[in-house]
């Protein structure tokens, strides 16, 4: 079955060939490349990438591993936070859980190996069944992820870890184990994977915004996504912008005594 990581309805009319593509359509808009080496730029060009007269959400994409420290301090800091204050219609967030991991395949199955060890491995495919469980919706798989990181360390106990973030945030436990050994579960995570070598994801949080990565955004958001955000979004500012656009103005435009 196929979902849509990204959470948009892109009408694709182009058909990719084995070699140029070997993505499924649910990742095809994850950055400009993916789109250009799919066909589908223009199909994705119209929905993330060009400002239109109705404002097209920000497009946020998120590329991490679940034991990075500054992945962990990114979502429970910035990104979930953010998430809160802002509706869908103004952020789309979409979240690839495999960072700097390798993978070979043995027979029907993928094997994973990852920068801080086997835990981490199991994490990012946790985070994979938890988007999959969800429906790929970032409103409830968000929460969901944001109680794992602020749970993960060296030595966490994730079967501890997905009993109590799935009752704290009404996401089926017995569907993320499940997901979790099954060979879509696999698949899926090795979906992750390809995605994350396409966009050439050098380190993590590696963060994209509106199907581009820059050291300046990355700074940015990295620093204070919302005020990021708020100054990307191209429609009417929400409340919580307001707020923090002018928090901003009165610190630019202090008279010195």
């Amino acid at each position: 079955m196929l979902h849509n990581v990204l959470g948009l309805v892109v009408t694709v009319v182009a058909v990719c060939s084995a070699e140029v593509c070997r993505l499924p359509s649910r990742l095809w808009c994850s950055s400009r490349k993916t789109a250009e080496d799919c066909q589908v730029t223009q199909q994705c060009s119209a929905h993330d990438w060009r400002h239109r007269a109705a404002a097209p959400p920000v497009n946020l994409v998120l590329y991490y591993e679940t034991l990075c420290p500054f992945c962990k301090q990114f979502i429970t800091e910035q990104l979930y936070p953010t998430h809160i204050k802002l509706d869908k219609d103004i952020l789309n967030i979409t979240v690839l859980p495999f960072g700097n991991a390798e993978e070979k395949q043995e027979g029907n199955k993928w094997i994973f190996t990852c920068q801080h060890g086997r835990s981490e491995c199991e994490g990012n495919l946790i985070a994979t069944c938890a988007l999959q469980t969800t429906s790929f919706n970032s409103t409830a798989y968000l929460p969901f992820l944001n109680c794992m990181e602020t749970a993960a360390h060296e030595h966490v106990l994730w079967p501890a870890v997905i009993k109590n973030c799935a009752v704290r945030n009404h996401v089926s436990e017995s569907d993320i184990k499940s997901c979790m050994t099954s060979e879509e579960g696999n698949e899926l995570e090795h979906e992750m994977g390809v995605a994350t070598k396409k966009e050439g994801v050098e380190y993590v949080p590696w963060i994209v915004i509106n199907g581009q990565h820059t050291n300046a955004t990355q700074e940015a958001a990295q620093e204070d996504l919302l005020k990021l955000i708020c100054q990307t979004y191209t429609g009417p500012k929400p409340q919580a912008c307001t707020s923090a656009l002018a928090t901003d103005l009165r610190v630019s435009y202090k008279h010195p005594h």
